[in-house]
């Protein structure tokens, strides 16, 4: 059946390893992102919507989760260049697991007025934590990939993870009789998150990952590949 699947999606031989590393990471990762967001969501409306100001806090918090997810894709590009990508998405992943980690024990330990600070943080986190994750899944696949393979497979090497995001969606109302407090769902993105962790180590060990990477260049491709460069492109602008 495997060799169906990956005949009928055009995939080669020498391509099959890595295109089943790359959909089972994706898979993982859609099931953190769907989980996490529906949790934060779900947690900090609940929590705010007897409040006066629950609206306005509202807007600051989905305010905040851009300018922060913008920041965070700035401070990614800017590392990306100095650091080999393979350890920069291994420390970036981490630092998504202590996050999730931490906020659920800061939940579970803290007093009612620390239990909304926690949900706002949560909350305004989802946008630098999608930005991250994607930036080191698809920086994984411009390096795992040249050019010509990834024409051909780019449209639909996330099907993993649309499928995990799309099972989570429905999977999560029809298991909340399971989960009395919803933010045991931070469990199952720590889970599935780790899970993606030991897959980009495995793709990191197997396969080289420097070709196309900017940290391996020299000066002068470092400086017109830095993020605020994007903004002197009038289709961007």
């Amino acid at each position: 059946m495997k060799k169906s699947v990956l005949s009928f999606l055009n995939v080669k031989r020498e391509e099959e390893t890595q295109v089943i590393f790359m959909l089972v990471t994706g898979f993982f990762m859609g099931i953190f992102l769907a989980t996490y967001q529906v949790t934060a969501e779900s947690l900090f409306i609940n929590k705010l919507k007897d409040h006066l100001l629950s609206f306005y806090k509202l807007s600051n918090a989905i305010l905040a989760s851009g300018i922060l997810g913008i920041a965070v894709t700035g401070l990614f590009s800017y590392a990306q260049n100095r650091v080999r990508f393979s350890s920069l998405t291994i420390v970036s992943i981490l630092t998504v697991v202590v996050l999730s980690t931490g906020l659920y024990i800061l939940y579970h330990l803290g007093t009612e007025i620390q239990h909304e600070i926690v949900l706002f943080v949560m909350f305004c986190l989802i946008g630098p934590i999608t930005a991250i994750l994607l930036l080191c899944y698809w920086g994984v696949f411009g390096r795992l990939f040249n050019f010509k393979q990834s024409k051909r497979i780019i449209g639909w090497i996330d099907t993993g993870q649309l499928i995990a995001q799309i099972l989570a969606y429905f999977v999560i109302p029809l298991t909340s009789g399971l989960f009395f407090d919803t933010s045991k769902y931070l469990i199952v993105c720590n889970i599935s998150i780790l899970c993606s962790l030991v897959f980009l180590i495995i793709i990191s060990s197997r396969f080289t990952l420097t070709k196309n990477d900017p940290a391996e260049f020299d000066a002068s491709v470092r400086k017109e590949t830095r993020f605020y460069q994007i903004f002197k492109d009038r289709y961007v602008i």
